[in-house]
């Protein structure tokens, strides 16, 4: 007679096979798809607010604190964000400022932000384009650039 697996021993292999590669796979990649929707997040806020300002004669800006930034407009806060914990911002300037255009409609001054996370060694940069305005963000090897981004932490208020 011949031997072969049934239908139901596939699935139920499949299945422990599957629950154990859902128990192993590593908690850092998690913490960098974490740190991927906050920077997507904040990405899209720099976007929409030079859009905004833009379109209502240049009267916002972001504000960077160490683990916050605000929005806003005429020196009136209009919303108030937190970064999830563990997570950081560091950057030489304080403000992220829409104010100050060209006649073409673009930035004057081009500036980089990082995030990172101390706790589990991740870092992303994010560039804020001069001449066209564009975001852009990247992951950067948080062990090189560690006293750079430290660094640049210690420029940015605590809140």
């Amino acid at each position: 007679m011949k031997s072969a697996f049934t239908a139901i021993e596939l699935v139920i292999s499949i299945s422990i096979l599957g629950i154990f590669l859902l128990i192993s796979y590593p908690k850092i990649h998690i913490e960098k798809y974490m740190i991927q929707s906050e920077i997507k997040m904040f990405e899209s806020i720099i976007r929409e607010n030079q859009i905004i300002s833009q379109n209502m004669g240049g009267t916002r800006y972001v504000r960077i604190y160490s683990n916050s930034y605000k929005i806003v407009e005429s020196g009136i806060v209009i919303k108030r964000y937190e970064l999830r914990q563990g997570l950081k911002f560091a950057s030489i300037k304080n403000n992220i400022d829409f104010r100050d255009y060209n006649r073409k409609g673009t930035p004057k001054n081009g500036q980089s932000i990082y995030i990172y996370d101390e706790k589990n060694k991740l870092a992303s940069k994010i560039t804020i384009m001069l001449g066209s305005g564009r975001v852009r963000s990247y992951d950067v090897d948080y062990k090189k650039n560690k006293n750079e981004i430290l660094y640049l932490n210690s420029c940015l208020k605590i809140n």
